[in-house]
């Protein structure tokens, strides 16, 4: 559906929108992965393709009146320019965002850098590391300081 010009435009935004970790283990959202759900959405959802092809449309004019190649963009510029873009066109930011959020955080090269499991959730759940005893047992603590906090029948 999207071109590769679009494709590189979508890009450059999603890399300032999640970027990559400073060391670079992590990725940034632009990874294709990430364009590919977002493409997805977009043919499943005839609004959110509309509303994502405006947002392209801006993307491009934004790179237009730089007078750079898109790889010569630099962060500072193109942060201004999403801040702008926010401001100008709400619900596309918002949407896009919550759609970019989506698509990075499901994606199983993704999740084990945030202690998840590559695997999908359903149908056996995340494997998830028990805590300590004496952690969980930190926890409750000042719940049971409080005492009984209801009337016993």
């Amino acid at each position: 559906m999207w071109n590769i010009e679009e494709r590189n435009l979508l890009k450059l935004i999603l890399k300032e929108l999640i970027p990559a970790s400073e060391d670079g283990k992590i990725p940034s959202a632009g990874l294709t992965n990430v364009i590919n759900y977002l493409e997805k959405k977009s043919k499943e959802e005839l609004s959110v393709k509309k509303l994502f092809n405006v947002g392209i449309l801006r993307v491009k004019n934004f790179v237009i009146s730089t007078k750079k190649d898109i790889n010569y963009i630099n962060s500072k510029d193109t942060i201004l320019f999403l801040k702008i873009l926010e401001n100008e066109e709400p619900f596309f930011f918002k949407e896009f965002l919550k759609h970019t959020y989506m698509g990075y955080y499901s994606e199983p090269t993704v999740r084990p850098y945030f202690g998840v499991s590559s695997n999908p959730p359903h149908p056996i759940g995340y494997e998830v590391p028990l805590e300590e005893s004496n952690f969980l047992e930190s926890l409750v603590e000042p719940v049971k300081k409080r005492g009984v906090c209801y009337r016993k029948c």
